[in-house]
């Protein structure tokens, strides 16, 4: 004959091992709960189930960011640059013809730069 099944209600409850925390964490943690109505328990509970925790980027997210930041600032003087170009063609005075080969390639390097990085964000992915 098999072991008659357990009420859900009679079920013991699980738990999680003790957390290290300062006195003055502490305290802060309980008197948000008191402030909140809540048993610190059921406070705790409450958050780690409701509130979204960032993950810690990986070395390989630090250094996208840091170089999707670089070129975000090339970009940007890319585009003073062509507003410096419009300006001078609108004032009727065409651009230095060296100034505007460089300014072009310059963009075309960065543009690479851009489009090798969401390669690698792609593969990441």
């Amino acid at each position: 004959m098999a072991r008659p099944l357990i009420n859900e209600d009679k079920k013991k409850s699980a738990s999680l091992p003790s957390i290290r925390l300062t006195q003055q964490e502490r305290n802060l943690i309980e008197d948000k709960a008191a402030t909140a109505g809540l048993s610190v328990t059921e406070f705790v509970r409450v958050l780690a189930l409701t509130e979204r925790v960032m993950p810690r980027k990986t070395n390989f997210e630090s250094s996208l960011l840091v170089e999707l930041n670089s070129i975000g600032v090339e970009l940007s003087r890319h585009g003073n640059n062509l507003n410096q170009l419009a300006h001078s063609v609108n004032s009727d005075r065409l651009p230095n013809i060296d100034y505007l080969e460089a300014t072009i390639s310059h963009q075309q390097a960065t543009i690479r730069e851009l489009r090798s990085l969401m390669e690698k964000l792609d593969q990441a992915l």
